[in-house]
């Protein structure tokens, strides 16, 4: 069906963003990430590289490890009695199956994953990712916070995208010139200047990155069946101390249009509106060029989704 080919034809074959590496500091720590269409288990091992494999048992699938985060000598599996090294490697029988490694990608200290079983180019040629640059000296100061919205992935994106406040908030500068008391206290608690812009930027499929003053803000919307997404949200701070850290985030959180439970109670509304198959703009409807863009690299990637209804008749 359509949710299957978008989870294998865009989500399993795009990075993903998993973490940041300071959140792994030492050999044994791990992330547990759940990315919606896959269960990702990412571990430093005693060289200090970090890997990324699925949360999955080869012997059976079951996850390994429910733990979020933690640390670990090694990788077991309590209902097999197996057990595995850091790289991934199984210990013991010769001949038994490794654990799934997925590709791992660094960029500054942002770690990216991606299924090491690539089926498709990148869309145009491109990598969404190849011209981001993250700012240096960030580090996350709380775990990522999790919203599930009784909405599709692509309509949370495509909220953002068609948004007139999108280009304005991309291109504008947002310092202690502009009004409202959020405006001045985040300009007055983080001393930023109007040659300070806040930016933007959409990497398709499913991320949008707002660079500001004091670090940035990853969002992720990630599929989790027809109909349902889940809104992640990854908070990288350049403020040595987490109170100013956490105070900036609550502050830039109310000045960015985009995760407001009014905006997000929008898409849902959008969702339960819907009653044909496909993903075609309403009649009349003017798309920005970035809202037409998505759309064509999904129609691009999925023929289907020109057709009246589902193809298998569902």
């Amino acid at each position: 069906g359509q949710f299957a080919a978008e989870r294998d034809l865009l989500f399993q074959d795009s990075w993903q963003f998993a973490g940041h590496q300071a959140q792994l500091p030492l050999c044994g720590d791990f992330l547990g990430i759940d990315l919606g269409f896959d269960r990702v288990l990412m571990v430093r091992d005693a060289a200090g590289e970090v890997h990324a494999f699925r949360n999955s048992c080869p012997a059976a699938p079951h996850i390994l490890n429910p733990a979020r985060n933690g640390h670990l000598s090694s990788i077991q599996c309590a209902v097999h009695g197996l057990q595995f090294d850091l790289d991934g490697r199984r210990s013991g029988a010769r001949g038994a199956a490794d654990l799934t490694a997925l590709h791992v990608r660094m960029i500054g200290d942002l770690v990216l994953v991606r299924s090491a079983g690539r089926r498709r180019p990148e869309a145009g040629g491109q990598d969404p990712w190849a011209e981001f640059s993250p700012p240096a000296g960030t580090r996350a100061p709380k775990p990522p916070t999790d919203l599930r919205l009784e909405a599709d992935w692509k309509l949370v994106i495509e909220q953002w995208l068609e948004s007139a406040q999108w280009l304005e908030a991309t291109e504008a500068a947002r310092g202690p010139g502009r009004r409202g008391w959020s405006a001045r206290a985040y300009g007055s608690l983080v001393r930023s200047d109007e040659h300070l812009l806040w930016q933007r930027r959409f990497l398709a499929p499913n991320h949008v990155i707002e660079l500001r003053p004091d670090g940035m803000t990853v969002l992720q919307v990630l599929p989790l069946e027809p109909g349902r997404s889940l809104l992640r949200r990854h908070y990288l701070t350049r403020c040595p101390e987490d109170r100013p850290a956490l105070a900036a985030d609550y502050l830039a959180s109310r000045l960015s249009p985009y995760a407001t439970r009014a905006a997000l109670a929008v898409v849902e509304s959008t969702q339960a509106g819907i009653a044909t198959f496909g993903h075609e703009p309403a009649e009349g409807a003017q798309a920005t060029a970035a809202l037409a863009a998505f759309r064509r690299q999904l129609l691009a990637l999925m023929p289907a989704m020109r057709l009246p209804r589902p193809p298998n008749g569902a």
